[in-house]
């Protein structure tokens, strides 16, 4: 999660060796739970927008210049990073939307996270990536870890509607589902 561009100094020979192992397994696509870039940016969309630029290309080509489809979860850095407070907490629209735009993941979520919660189906199994990141205040400012509201009404709906018809459901987010969990300072 540190940012890395394209190229990177010494940091492309493990990027080449890791993807084509993984490419080795010929898997049908690859999970990240978050955590891609280091996102500490800035506040404003301008600033979000420049190094957005900058570092999520370089992230979805190493995956696609491999061959392999991937699908992440929004992590904390994508957002910012903890805590949320003040001009930091009214920038996070800016980072989902940054994320939104770069990563190209479904767009089937609730209508107030299209790109940061979504699923889809593979085979007999259904995958769905929640956006922990709400707006709620709580110990890391005014963003909280948690599934609530709309969102959870959608994750409900998308598991009643498919339940029928999949075997087994994998459900990926950045945080802990069991408690106690903290996001701390990475």
């Amino acid at each position: 999660n540190v940012g890395v561009g394209d190229p990177q100094e010494g940091g492309e020979g493990a990027w080449g060796f890791i993807l084509a192992w993984m490419r080795k397994e010929t898997p049908a696509f690859v999970m990240v739970a978050g955590d891609l870039v280091m996102g500490h940016w800035g506040t404003s969309k301008e600033e979000i927008d420049q190094w957005a630029e900058k570092y999520y290309p370089p992230w979805v080509g190493r995956f696609k210049d491999h061959g392999l489809k991937v699908y992440t979860a929004l992590g904390d850095h994508e957002v910012g990073d903890n805590p949320w407070r003040g001009k930091k907490a009214t920038a996070v629209p800016f980072y989902k939307d940054a994320f939104r735009r770069y990563l190209k993941m479904p767009l089937n979520g609730p209508e107030h996270m299209q790109g940061t919660a979504f699923y889809w189906r593979h085979r007999n199994a259904l995958f769905v990536s929640v956006d922990v990141f709400e707006k709620a205040p709580g110990r890391q400012g005014e963003i909280s870890a948690q599934v609530t509201g709309r969102q959870l009404k959608w994750f409900k709906e998308v598991l009643k509607t498919n339940r029928p018809l999949v075997d087994p459901i994998v459900v990926m987010g950045h945080t802990p589902v069991l408690r106690p969990a903290q996001l701390g300072k990475a």
